[in-house]
């Protein structure tokens, strides 16, 4: 479900448990009625909760796998299988600096790891 709709959706059974405790306060509505419209709001706010948590995690992965590099470039070339091992001094990727729009460079040598990190999730 996509967080908006989540927003959105918690938003609705918000303003319905407000109604809906107006009208139990004056016995209108069943408690029973009452304690439904409590756990479809609760559920509801866990759901967008756990979207939040998903949505943050996601963002993390994302800035942690991503290469940047302190110039412009284009990948042409990956040395790793997915899921394999990584050590010091093993070429990772080849590629190309941009120059500019137009004009394309081979670099020199391929990239390669310069210290060894463990990677954790």
């Amino acid at each position: 479900m996509d967080i908006e709709l989540a927003k959105h959706d918690l938003v609705d059974k918000k303003s319905d448990l407000s109604r809906v405790n107006k009208l139990h306060k004056s016995k209108v509505i069943s408690t029973a009625n009452y304690e439904d419209m409590v756990v479809s709001y609760y559920k509801a706010h866990i759901k967008f909760e756990k979207l939040k948590i998903h949505l943050k995690k996601l963002e993390i992965e994302q800035r942690f796998l991503t290469i940047s590099a302190p110039y412009d470039c284009v990948i042409t070339e990956v040395f790793l299988m997915p899921n394999s091992g990584v050590n010091k001094g093993r070429n990772i990727l080849s590629a190309k600096e941009i120059i500019n729009a137009e004009k394309i460079k081979k670099l020199s040598r391929p990239f390669m790891i310069t210290e060894q990190k463990n990677l954790q999730t």
